[in-house]
């Protein structure tokens, strides 16, 4: 009787230990994903782009209708399914810069992230050739969210997205041959 109680209190032991390393290690997979989101410190990251890290141009198969947003260095697509939860801002005081703000509906407007013209705030995206053969460079400045818990994961996810398609931006302004992604 004394062998099936040691067994017993070892299994016991050993499925305790067991689903203490899995719960751990579901913690870290969290962490990483929560991070991969860019939700640790408003830096896009990931398949997107980072601090030093190469950007990877948006989808060339990406062929959504967009939106034309018009700056003094050209027109920039944005794509047309967030037109109603989109308000940009031309700031054209110490440099010029397109603001982008995101909105759900019954809640407080959240700034997405900044394109910079022949600045040097931000993280550099590249060089765009204008009509006129001006080269600008175009910085980007993400922000993070400040989402209280009235937040549902939908309307979180609508932000989310809504900054990631940044990309769809760097990919219309790739398309036009204008463009030449980061140094």
């Amino acid at each position: 009787m004394e062998t099936k109680t040691k067994n017993t209190n070892s299994s016991k032991i050993i499925i305790t230990v067991l689903i203490t390393i899995i719960a751990l290690l579901l913690i870290v997979i969290a962490a990483l994903l929560w991070m991969l989101l860019g939700k640790s410190d408003g830096k896009i990251k990931g398949n997107i782009f980072y601090q030093g890290q190469n950007i990877t141009v948006g989808n060339p198969d990406d062929k959504r209708e967009a939106i034309e947003i018009v700056t003094k260095y050209g027109a920039f697509y944005y794509p047309i399914e967030w037109e109603k939860n989109l308000r940009t801002e031309i700031v054209d005081k110490d440099g010029y810069k397109v603001e982008f703000y995101g909105t759900v509906e019954g809640k407080e407007e959240q700034h997405l992230f900044d394109l910079f013209f022949n600045g040097s705030i931000g993280y550099n995206l590249g060089t765009l050739t204008t009509e006129n053969g001006e080269n600008v460079a175009i910085n980007i400045e993400s922000y993070s969210f400040d989402l209280d818990d009235t937040w549902t994961e939908d309307e979180e996810f609508v932000l989310y997205a809504m900054q990631d398609d940044i990309n769809y931006m760097i990919g219309k302004l790739s398309e036009s041959g204008n463009f030449v992604v980061g140094d």
